[in-house]
């Protein structure tokens, strides 16, 4: 080359047979790249040659046993990569990749990595929430994995802790497990939890909430230890209080937790606490109803740490218990006929007379004297008539034995066992 000096724009060549330029020369092959899958598609990756300037790319598709398929797709001068779309999911794809400018075309690259396209997979449903059980600083919480795993394997699940409506803590678990242990929370504060699954597509939407749960440091729940009236009680006083006496201090004792009922009818009541002797007290507005059967129910109590005490409930019948007004012949009366009835007359209607509960005995043998026994509640008495004439000028003893399986009155509250001798003349 001569610069012909003082002369703009004038070069002189001499002794070159032939100039050639970068983008007058065929390109090389260009380098693969990985090819990757996806639905109905794949993503082709390829880098140029540097030998001559590509002024585009021809991608062709093979199958899996090298037959081309469709026609060669085309990308741009400046492409690194291609989405070839239009591909069988299930089927499996290489690919291979030349280059043109306007001297020609390149041979093709070498062939990229099969690859199979297929259908993305959906997220897995909802897990079923079930227990959540507190312990100290920590919550065990289970599930049921979801109906649908959404066509991948779950790998794991995502459990979330509320404090009413704000998101206190977030954990994780790994594998298609159904429990965890929440650890971190804050003993005395309740929480709900709710649980997602994890697949290949992502996190699942959230379960339901979860029962509300309190950690704590204590489990053992208050129980009642002594109760006035006793469980089964009878004759009890139409103007008594009731009382429950606790294993512990508690909680929670109000109207609404201590109740009285005659059947299903709430007894309008008073109800105190004592917390130094850890007494509770339910004082009736009214006398009770006589010969009534009451139950008394406590819920919803629970100890300083938050265990709640199992229901509880017993019930007592009050009184008055039945006595007996009147006896013919009465105690210590003589000359009483041989031939004679012993009538006995009672305070209100009873049941249980027999001839267990109800019978005279001779005071010096002891020997039972058979009688026919008649109970008439309307007037209510009781009588008993010798089967044979009684022996003259001889001591009798008559006996009522009351019990709550023997003589009581209709509501079960039992008469006092009662016996007295007369003397026939």
């Amino acid at each position: 080359v001569v610069d012909t000096v003082g002369t703009d724009g004038t070069d002189t060549l001499r002794n070159i047979e032939r100039l050639r330029f970068s983008d007058t020369v065929v390109p090389g092959a260009p380098v693969i790249g990985t090819a990757v899958a996806g639905n109905g598609q794949a993503t082709v990756n390829f880098t140029a040659s540097a030998i001559g300037i590509p002024t585009g790319f021809s991608v062709k598709v093979l199958d899996s046993l090298g037959a081309q398929v469709g026609v060669l797709r085309t990308a741009p001068a400046d492409a690194t990569s291609l989405v070839v779309t239009g591909l069988t999911n299930g089927s499996t794809y290489t690919f291979q990749v030349s280059a043109t400018n306007t001297e020609g075309t390149s041979a093709f690259s070498a062939s990229s990595n099969a690859v199979t396209p297929t259908v993305p997979p959906a997220l897995a449903g909802a897990p079923t929430i079930g227990s959540a059980t507190a312990a100290n600083a920590s919550v065990t919480l289970t599930w049921t994995a979801p109906a649908s795993d959404g066509g991948t394997a779950i790998t794991g699940y995502t459990v979330r802790a509320f404090n009413g409506a704000a998101l206190t803590l977030t954990q994780t678990v790994t594998g298609n497990v159904a429990t965890i242990v929440v650890t971190g929370l804050t003993n005395g504060t309740a929480y709900t939890f709710d649980v997602a699954a994890v697949n290949a597509a992502g996190t699942s939407a959230f379960s339901a909430r979860s029962a509300a749960v309190t950690p704590r440091t204590e489990f053992v729940a208050p129980t009642v230890t002594a109760r006035t009236p006793v469980s089964g009680a009878r004759v009890v006083s139409q103007t008594a209080n009731l009382t429950a006496t606790f294993s512990e201090p508690v909680t929670g004792v109000n109207a609404t937790t201590f109740v009285l009922r005659l059947g299903t009818t709430v007894v309008p009541a008073a109800v105190t606490y004592n917390a130094a002797t850890r007494v509770a007290t339910l004082n009736p507005n009214a006398a009770l109803t006589a010969d009534g059967t009451y139950t008394a129910t406590l819920s919803g109590i629970t100890d300083v740490a938050g265990n709640t005490m199992t229901v509880s409930s017993w019930t007592f019948i009050t009184g008055p218990a039945p006595t007996i007004t009147a006896t013919n012949p009465a105690a210590g009366d003589t000359g009483v006929r041989t031939n004679r009835d012993v009538v006995v007359r009672f305070s209100e209607a009873i049941t249980g007379v027999s001839g267990t509960t109800a019978r005279i005995t001779r005071v010096s043998d002891g020997s039972v004297v058979a009688a026919t026994i008649t109970l008439t509640n309307a007037n209510r008495r009781v009588t008993l008539n010798p089967t044979a004439t009684l022996l003259a000028n001889t001591r009798y003893r008559v006996t009522i034995t009351g019990g709550t399986g023997d003589v009581r009155d209709l509501a079960g509250n039992p008469l006092a066992t009662r016996t007295w001798v007369f003397t026939t003349r």
